[in-house]
């Protein structure tokens, strides 16, 4: 049994995402694997350690890709966390890609990924994909 505990109980917080049990997902909205804590931020988050956007950028599908690639590679490179393949950047964020010399996808190996690398392959010129 799950219950609505309100707005993000945790003040620094961006994003708080809570995996929902499978049992769950069957019974009711199978296509939602995630509930979203009221009270953060609910679109693409970018890791970034220095905040020059003139470095390389990844983009990934999920925060805890992005995290682990902030913690191995943050010195070279941006990461954008898109959160689902399916989101699209807004103006703001459509600019600080175009100041990134290389704009690298890296999706899951899955027809939607490979749908979303498409959609980003053709509306960034700096994209390529890495696997």
């Amino acid at each position: 049994m799950w219950q609505n505990i309100g707005d993000c109980p945790f003040p620094d917080t961006i994003k708080l995402k809570i995996r929902r049990p499978e049992q769950e997902r069957k019974k009711f909205n199978p296509a939602a694997k995630y509930w979203l804590v009221r009270g953060g931020y609910s679109g693409p988050v970018i890791l970034s350690r220095y905040g020059d956007f003139r470095l390389p950028c990844v983009i990934v599908e999920s925060e805890l890709d992005g995290l682990l690639l902030l913690q191995d590679a943050g010195d070279l490179v941006n990461i954008l966390c898109l959160g689902s393949c399916t989101i699209r950047p807004d103006a703001v964020m459509a600019k600080l890609l175009g100041q990134a010399p290389k704009i690298f996808l890296s999706f899951d190996f899955d027809q939607a990924g490979g749908s979303s690398a498409k959609w980003w392959l053709r509306n960034f010129r700096n994209g390529m994909l890495w696997l």
